[in-house]
Protein backbone atom coordinates (compact mmCIF):
# COMPACT_ATOMS: atom_id res chain seq x y z
CA UNK A 1 0.00 0.00 0.00
CA UNK A 2 1.37 3.37 -0.83
CA UNK A 3 -0.82 5.45 1.02
CA UNK A 4 -0.43 6.09 5.00
CA UNK A 5 -3.65 5.20 7.55
CA UNK A 6 -4.46 9.22 7.77
CA UNK A 7 -4.31 9.32 4.33
CA UNK A 8 -6.94 6.78 3.63
CA UNK A 9 -8.92 8.51 5.88
CA UNK A 10 -9.00 11.57 4.36
CA UNK A 11 -9.94 10.07 0.93
CA UNK A 12 -12.94 8.11 2.45
CA UNK A 13 -13.77 10.82 4.00
CA UNK A 14 -14.12 13.22 0.75
CA UNK A 15 -15.22 10.68 -1.82
CA UNK A 16 -17.24 8.26 -0.12
CA UNK A 17 -20.01 10.74 1.08
CA UNK A 18 -19.79 11.72 -2.66
CA UNK A 19 -21.28 8.18 -3.77
CA UNK A 20 -24.55 8.58 -2.99
CA UNK A 21 -24.78 8.79 0.63
CA UNK A 22 -27.20 9.99 2.73
CA UNK A 23 -26.10 12.93 4.64
CA UNK A 24 -27.03 11.57 8.30
CA UNK A 25 -24.65 8.33 6.66
CA UNK A 26 -22.13 10.68 5.61
CA UNK A 27 -22.20 12.45 9.33
CA UNK A 28 -21.92 8.99 10.76
CA UNK A 29 -19.05 8.35 8.76
CA UNK A 30 -17.40 10.83 9.49
CA UNK A 31 -17.76 10.35 13.32
CA UNK A 32 -16.28 6.62 12.66
CA UNK A 33 -13.65 7.67 10.53
CA UNK A 34 -12.46 10.33 13.89
CA UNK A 35 -12.42 7.12 16.12
CA UNK A 36 -10.19 4.70 13.63
CA UNK A 37 -7.81 7.74 13.69
CA UNK A 38 -7.55 8.04 17.01
CA UNK A 39 -7.21 4.01 17.46
CA UNK A 40 -4.09 4.50 14.71
CA UNK A 41 -2.82 6.90 17.26
CA UNK A 42 -2.79 4.36 19.85
CA UNK A 43 -1.80 1.36 17.34
CA UNK A 44 1.27 3.31 16.92
CA UNK A 45 2.09 3.55 20.41
CA UNK A 46 1.77 -0.44 20.65
CA UNK A 47 3.81 -1.24 18.06
CA UNK A 48 6.16 1.39 17.72
CA UNK A 49 6.63 2.00 21.97
CA UNK A 50 8.76 0.52 24.36
CA UNK A 51 7.36 -1.85 26.88
CA UNK A 52 8.39 -2.54 30.04
CA UNK A 53 6.50 -5.38 31.76
CA UNK A 54 7.03 -6.74 35.15
CA UNK A 55 4.80 -8.40 38.04
CA UNK A 56 1.33 -7.47 37.82
CA UNK A 57 2.29 -3.84 35.99
CA UNK A 58 3.86 -2.64 32.63
CA UNK A 59 4.19 0.90 30.99
CA UNK A 60 4.96 2.00 27.60
CA UNK A 61 7.35 4.66 26.57
CA UNK A 62 7.34 6.17 23.42
CA UNK A 63 8.65 9.10 21.92
CA UNK A 64 7.12 10.61 18.56
CA UNK A 65 9.04 11.14 15.93
CA UNK A 66 11.17 14.22 15.73
CA UNK A 67 11.24 14.51 19.57
CA UNK A 68 14.08 12.98 22.26
CA UNK A 69 11.28 13.46 24.95
CA UNK A 70 9.07 10.36 25.89
CA UNK A 71 5.71 10.05 27.43
CA UNK A 72 4.15 6.97 29.54
CA UNK A 73 1.25 5.34 28.53
CA UNK A 74 -1.04 2.27 29.27
CA UNK A 75 -0.05 1.21 32.87
CA UNK A 76 -3.18 -0.30 33.26
CA UNK A 77 -3.88 -3.80 31.12
CA UNK A 78 -7.42 -2.35 31.07
CA UNK A 79 -6.61 0.52 28.95
CA UNK A 80 -5.08 -1.40 26.44
CA UNK A 81 -8.65 -4.06 26.48
CA UNK A 82 -10.34 -0.32 26.19
CA UNK A 83 -8.79 0.23 23.05
CA UNK A 84 -9.79 -3.51 21.57
CA UNK A 85 -13.24 -2.92 22.81
CA UNK A 86 -13.03 0.31 20.45
CA UNK A 87 -11.81 -1.93 18.04
CA UNK A 88 -14.62 -4.26 18.40
CA UNK A 89 -17.60 -1.44 17.77
CA UNK A 90 -15.69 0.35 14.98
CA UNK A 91 -16.28 -2.89 12.85
CA UNK A 92 -19.53 -3.40 13.70
CA UNK A 93 -20.66 0.16 12.89
CA UNK A 94 -18.96 0.42 9.72
CA UNK A 95 -21.48 -2.18 7.64
CA UNK A 96 -24.45 -0.10 9.34
CA UNK A 97 -23.33 2.99 7.36
CA UNK A 98 -21.70 1.56 4.29
CA UNK A 99 -24.11 -0.78 3.25
CA UNK A 100 -27.55 1.26 4.16
CA UNK A 101 -26.75 4.18 1.38
CA UNK A 102 -29.91 6.32 0.87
Amino acid sequence: MTHDFALLCTIAETVLPRSGMAEHRANRLKELIKKCRTLNNERVRIVHGLWFVGGEEGKLFQAPRGKIATNVYYKKADEVADLADLANSIRDELPNIMYAFG
